[in-house]
């Protein structure tokens, strides 16, 4: 079994969303002091393959980097607040600005076969499992 975490997992407690909410509230149209947002993000395990599933509606694919070092996935990229500037705000619960999604997990993965597919506001990314490599021993 492959144990996945995340670098930086909040504890939650009771207002967890509601500070959140109030903490960033109206910070999201103000580029001036950016802040990161963390995407939904889905982790299951097949038996040879791990799958991330995250929601990032909104982002362009040039908004999006995806990093692979050793045993760590890094994504980023940024969700642009693209409309007019609003005169008042009644109601904001989608994020806007950069985002970071870092996993850790304790399985090789084939770096050579790493599939990401962006379709109808998902990001899938398809990590294959490092399968063992024979090594031939030759003579001298």
């Amino acid at each position: 079994m492959v144990t996945i975490y995340f670098k930086s997992r909040k504890s939650h407690s009771t207002f967890t969303g509601l500070d959140e909410a109030t903490s960033s509230f109206g910070k999201n149209l103000n580029n001036n002091h950016p802040h990161r947002w963390q995407p939904p993000t889905d982790i299951y395990e097949t038996e040879d393959k791990i799958i991330i599933l995250m929601e990032i509606a909104g982002v362009k694919e040039e908004d999006l980097t995806i990093l692979l070092h050793q045993n760590t996935l890094i994504v980023q990229g940024i969700r642009r607040f693209t409309y007019e500037s609003p005169r008042a705000i009644h109601q904001m619960e989608i994020p806007y600005g950069e985002f970071n999604v870092e996993l850790h997990f304790n399985i090789p993965v084939d770096d050579s076969h790493i599939e990401a597919v962006y379709d109808q506001g998902f990001l899938r990314i398809d990590l294959p499992k490092a399968r063992p490599k024979q090594i031939h021993i030759t003579k001298e």
